[in-house]
């Protein structure tokens, strides 16, 4: 369905699109991740609405085998399997927030991060930076979470503490929270684990 106002077509309405072993890096340039995909395939089904042109909001089924995630500080994970189902609503000033329902990704040594039943949110500013998040994760090893992590869109000043810290041992569930918006940045962590080992520095 479209429109004209002023000359300037206008679109609005629905649109689906389903890729299938897409190059995970060029999925990372065309969709500005907020994190960097090096490698591996991903495939993705999509369901948007737009409205003047411009996505309003979308479910996104994800699948990817093989992937390599690299953060901003050139630190990488590689998945050997993960999936997830976001729902993502742009607002009117450019800022994303995706709400992650179901989500598990697998190392290439067969270790496991699931998210928990509850909702989790991230909400982006209009380049794709983090600015606000809460999400929930159950049982998975410390130190090769600890490694996934550094290839996520986590704040850059939360990833230099995340550098210093050292962990070995089970985390039954991990909570946090963060917003960027309001400064200092706010952290929130809450976790429950057995046998864990720490070091900081």
């Amino acid at each position: 369905e479209s429109g004209v106002q002023l000359g300037i077509p206008t679109w609005n309405g629905q649109a689906y699109a389903h890729l299938v072993k897409f190059d995970a890096a060029q999925l990372a340039t065309l969709f500005r991740t907020p994190f960097l995909l090096q490698a591996g395939r991903v495939g993705v089904e999509a369901w948007f609405s737009l409205r003047d042109s411009a996505p309003a909001n979308g479910r996104l089924n994800i699948v990817g085998a093989n992937v390599e995630l690299r953060g901003e500080q050139k630190q990488s994970a590689i998945l050997r399997s993960a999936r997830a189902q976001v729902d993502a609503t742009w607002r009117p000033s450019g800022k994303v927030i995706l709400t992650i329902h179901q989500a598990h990704a697998t190392d290439r040594d067969g270790n496991g991060v699931t998210v928990d039943d509850s909702e989790h949110k991230l909400m982006l500013d209009p380049t794709f930076k983090p600015l606000q998040a809460r999400f929930a994760l159950k049982s998975f090893d410390a130190r090769r979470f600890h490694e996934f992590a550094m290839g996520l869109p986590f704040p850059l000043d939360m990833k230099r503490h995340f550098q210093q810290l050292r962990l070995a041992g089970r985390i039954d569930e991990l909570k946090m929270k963060f917003n960027t918006s309001i400064l200092p940045t706010r952290y929130q962590v809450d976790a429950r684990f057995t046998k864990l080992h720490a070091s900081y520095g």
